[in-house]
């Protein structure tokens, strides 16, 4: 399966927790429209995807009569997010000289840059939001203590360094 940027997107939510087809498309609309607006239909059919695609997997849930669908992340979707591995892989193609295009390495090498910064900033994310959900006593971090260190960071324009993720 080619994975769209949606893919990935919806790849990035299901490794944080399951979710239900409504609270995915929720989560979705209300974290990545910033970066990646994507319809709700959209999201709805990506998530089937990724499930016949052994990426994710469904499950039938209901809540009193109504039915719904709760989706998992597989191992194989967890592979499927690791794009470091094959973005070294492309610049080494580009290193031996096997790459297509010769003549567009400076754009590739640009974007490829930007892609690969990015990717380690996600990461940086991941691994300071793991340490700071782990200190959580309450599931839904209702009584996290960093919180508002990280918001005045935010109001501040990136000013406090100690709730940021290490970089």
């Amino acid at each position: 399966m080619q994975l769209s940027p949606t893919s990935y997107a919806l790849l990035g939510l299901l490794s944080l927790r399951r979710w239900t087809t409504y609270e995915l498309t929720q989560q979705a609309q209300r974290s990545l429209r910033f970066l990646y607006p994507r319809a709700e239909r959209h999201l709805y059919a990506e998530a089937k995807r990724l499930a016949e695609a052994g990426l994710a997997r469904s499950e039938s849930t209901f809540t009193g009569r109504r039915r719904g669908t709760t989706y998992a992340i597989t191992p194989a979707g967890r592979k499927a997010i690791r794009t470091q591995r094959e973005l070294a892989e492309m610049a080494q193609s580009r290193l031996d000289g096997s790459a297509p295009f010769p003549e567009r390495t400076g754009v590739v090498v640009l974007t490829m840059r930007f892609v690969a910064d990015f990717h380690r900033l996600v990461e940086q994310w991941a691994e300071w939001a793991a340490r700071e959900t782990a200190t959580w006593e309450h599931p839904d971090g209702r009584d996290w203590k960093g919180a508002d260190k990280v918001m005045l960071d935010i109001a501040q324009g990136g000013q406090v360094t100690s709730s940021r993720p290490a970089g």
